[in-house]
């Protein structure tokens, strides 16, 4: 496999990230399920220092 030129690995790298973020920004969240989650990373949390 030939070595690859720095400007085509940066492409390919920022089309991976463009396909990430397409993927997670179109993902819909609603706004009880973020106080859910928030809920429980702070419980986690809290526990964990807790104890």
């Amino acid at each position: 496999m030939p070595p690859q030129k720095p400007e085509n690995l940066v492409q390919k790298a920022l089309a991976a990230i463009k396909s990430e973020f397409v993927v997670v920004r179109k993902q819909n969240i609603k706004t009880w399920e973020a106080w859910l989650l928030l809920g429980v990373v702070v419980g986690v949390a809290s526990g964990v220092f807790f104890l």
